[in-house]
């Protein structure tokens, strides 16, 4: 398997599309080791799926669904994840190097350890995620929507926070946290 999308094909997905669907012939996605390269993955769902130490690069995710998704030890480098919705995920050690991510839905999701390098996260949703001991140095947060996310001790430094959403966000024990004294820009309304 030289490039690893065989892996992702279309008996792999309807295989995992009739595992949710709890029906006879079903299986989970589970995927370790493999490194998939210029898949082209525009809207696929992949709810519940489960990669370990996979690297996906050159990739188009644009719009992937997948909800509910683990990913643990894995590397997207030079994907697209435009609007791909992750909401509930659980990614652990996971690196998002030079990835467009602008709209990405992590609503409700746990993030452990993650580095999000060159990653434009721009207009990402957070809602409700917990983001603990992650890599968001120098990440565009601009319009992200991070009302009631929970950042503890994450790196922040030089993290752009413009016209982003406040609300109720906790910021515990993070290097670079937006700081009242900041311009208005980069910091939290007042309550």
């Amino acid at each position: 398997m030289a490039d690893g999308s065989e892996a992702l094909d279309a008996r792999a997905l309807e295989r995992h599309a009739r595992w949710l669907a709890s029906e006879e012939g079903g299986e989970r996605l589970e995927l370790t080791g493999a490194r998939i390269v210029g898949l082209r993955a525009i809207g696929w769902d992949l709810r519940l799926a489960v990669f370990t130490s996979t690297t996906f690069e050159a990739c188009d995710l644009t719009m992937l669904y997948g909800s509910g998704l683990e990913a643990s030890s894995c590397v997207f480098r030079r994907c697209g994840l435009e609007f791909a919705k992750l909401d509930g995920a659980h990614l652990v050690g996971c690196l998002f190097e030079d990835c467009h991510a602008v709209g990405l839905h992590l609503e409700g999701s746990r993030i452990e350890g993650g580095r999000f390098l060159g990653t434009g996260l721009s207009r990402s949703v957070w809602r409700n995620a917990v983001a603990e001991s992650v890599d968001l140095s120098h990440a565009d947060l601009r319009r992200a929507d991070l009302a009631h996310a929970r950042f503890v001790e994450c790196d922040l430094r030089g993290a752009r926070f413009d016209e982003a959403t406040w609300a109720a966000v906790v910021f515990d024990d993070c290097r670079g946290a937006p700081d009242p004294g900041a311009p208005a820009r980069n910091r939290p309304p007042e309550p």
